[in-house]
């Protein structure tokens, strides 16, 4: 029989190890997020703050690629960035940033937009659509799956992470995982030292969620997000 003292020992290891899986999901929410507002136009400077704070819940090697990533962002001219966003993903795009840009015929992008939307609707988001299969987007509504996965996780919300965890696992096996990884693998390849950065960034975070998904597979709804 256990003592009340390895009673509570044990009462507080499990809830480490709930806090450690609720970080790590908001570390990888915040993070994917921040990717996907780095494929949009750029208008504005990214909110290095708050992606330094998502990676920090995730290791040292994530901070270390945020911050090379602002150094880069620091060193670079605001019209060049945007004249080469202009080349990458608008103009005769070289690496498209629409998920159905890599279907070849027009009734698979049709169901694979209508699929996308419907993700989004479910969780009472409208999504606009010319938009709704964007990078940012798509990285966007998996940030959102991820926080709120974290959230009924961390209340005990059993039903409500069950249904999220489903909806997030469908979502990136079905669409996120295939696509950004092409998507990213182009853009390293044809862009200059910012968005090369931005795309390296963005696979190395695919990478983990696929590897946090897997895990997830294996063991339904444990916080692996």
């Amino acid at each position: 029989m256990l003592s009340a003292s390895e009673t509570g020992a044990g009462r507080r290891a499990a809830a480490r190890r709930r806090s450690g899986k609720t970080a790590a999901l908001l570390g990888r929410a915040g993070l994917a997020g921040f990717v996907g507002e780095l494929f949009s136009y750029p208008e504005t400077r990214p909110d290095f703050a708050a992606a330094h704070r998502a990676a920090v819940q995730l290791g040292r090697k994530w901070s270390a690629a945020v911050s090379q990533l602002e150094a880069q962002w620091q060193r670079v001219d605001r019209n060049t960035l945007q004249s080469e966003w202009l080349r990458l993903f608008s103009l005769t795009p070289l690496c498209s940033p629409y998920e159905t840009a890599q279907s070849e015929d027009a009734l698979g992008k049709a169901t694979v937009l209508a699929d996308v939307a419907g993700f989004y609707r479910a969780f009472g988001l409208q999504p606009d659509q010319e938009m709704a299969d964007h990078i940012a987007s798509e990285m966007g509504f998996a940030a959102h799956l991820l926080t709120k996965l974290a959230y009924a996780q961390s209340r005990g919300m059993t039903e409500q992470a069950e249904v999220t965890g489903d909806a997030y696992l469908g979502f990136f096996g079905e669409h996120l995982g295939p696509f950004a990884g092409r998507f990213f693998t182009r853009a390293q390849a044809a862009a200059g030292p910012f968005y090369r950065g931005a795309a390296g960034l963005g696979l190395l975070l695919i990478r983990e969620l696929a590897r946090a998904t897997n895990r997830g597979r294996s063991r339904p709804h444990n916080g692996s997000g």
